[in-house]
């Protein structure tokens, strides 16, 4: 993954009490359950930690766009520097938040610097999609924002990739996303023979409701297992449909969820729907030195990921390594590349704050 980047322009002075004012954008903040929200909150602290920066989290409250561009001029008042979580529909309802590219073009004037990390670029579909027809509007706003900003960070090569065509004089930073529940400092060799499938109801059921023969086969290969679900309540007939001894956690803070993972020798997740670098459960697992069971992804060549390697995809091999450690060293080194700590040093340095 590239983390290199380019410098762009002066950077931003502090202020006279020795703080620049920063205003760090996100989509929701905690304890609203979001992974954007989340991954802001976790790199807001980590940058309040190791560099002292004045940084407030801020979402937009209103309901119409008017109202929003008005709350965001506002809070953009005095401040030097924006960091944007760039996610399309959580501003905007058809992912066309031109009152954010307003707002933002209206305020940035002199020194300064706008650095946007982009989750999303824009949705494509088919003809009869919503997706098609807004593909376009959206482009044009992701397209003006990446212009505007200083610096980008993006979590794929894919996205970097058009980020390059968009503004070819910013090199992206590319990074995958960090974990939202904390990480361990160093590998915990103690495992207990366990399964964890975490994360939100959705992909949990994805997961569930995989064929029966999918978890019939992962039992086998699995043993006594017992396996950990820790989430909102997804209604399903767990220990039925996956043949395990299952213990329900329900919703329970981040702490206890680490706790968990730092435990357990596996876990599941199903994230058929998107690349793996994307996915905040696949993350906590290698932050946490579990080895990842993929029953299904669409994750690329290019993302310095390999079957057997860092994960098991389940779907292509209906087996798993005699030596979990080594799948587990291999997900922890990986994930160290991307940390919260790396996304904050990244942020910092395209900041150039001085």
């Amino acid at each position: 993954m590239s983390r290199s980047h380019k410098h762009f322009g002066p950077g931003v002075t502090k202020t006279t009490t020795g703080m620049a004012r920063i205003l760090h954008v996100v989509t929701a903040v905690p304890p609203q359950v979001c992974g954007v929200g989340d991954y802001g909150a976790a790199v807001n602290a980590k940058l309040i930690e190791e560099y002292g920066f004045q940084s407030e989290l801020w979402t937009p409250r209103a309901d119409t766009t008017s109202q929003k561009s008005v709350e965001l001029g506002a809070a953009l008042s005095g401040v030097e520097a924006v960091i944007l979580e760039y996610s399309l529909y959580a501003y905007q309802r058809y992912g066309i938040p031109r009152w954010m590219l307003r707002t933002l073009a209206d305020w940035k004037t002199g020194h300064k610097r706008l650095v946007t990390i982009f989750h999303e670029l824009f949705a494509t579909g088919m003809p009869w999609s919503t997706a098609f027809w807004t593909s376009a509007p959206q482009q044009y706003v992701s397209r003006a924002i990446a212009r505007l900003s200083d610096g980008v960070v993006t979590t794929t090569e894919p996205n970097a990739k058009i980020l390059r065509n968009w503004s070819p004089e910013k090199e992206p930073v590319v990074l995958a996303v960090p974990s939202n529940i904390g990480e361990l400092p160093a590998l915990n060799g103690q495992r207990e023979n366990s399964v964890v499938v975490f994360g939100l109801s959705g992909s949990r059921r994805r997961a569930y409701l995989n064929p029966s023969e999918t978890w019939a086969a992962l039992g086998k290969v699995l043993g006594k297992a017992t396996l950990h679900d820790v989430g909102p309540p997804v209604d399903l007939p767990l220990e039925e449909l996956t043949g395990l001894p299952c213990v329900v956690h329900g919703e329970i803070p981040p702490a206890e969820v680490s706790s968990i993972l730092s435990k357990a020798r596996w876990g599941v997740i199903d994230y058929s729907r998107s690349t793996l670098p994307k996915s905040g459960v696949f993350a906590a697992f290698c932050a946490h030195g579990v080895a990842p069971i993929v029953l299904q992804h669409s994750t690329p060549p290019g993302t310095g990921l390999q079957n057997g390697r860092e994960f098991v995809d389940f779907s292509a091999n209906r087996i798993l390594p005699a030596n979990p450690e080594e799948i587990s060293r291999n997900a922890y080194a990986w994930y160290r590349t991307h940390s919260v700590g790396e996304h904050a040093r990244a942020i910092h340095r395209l900041l150039g704050i001085v």
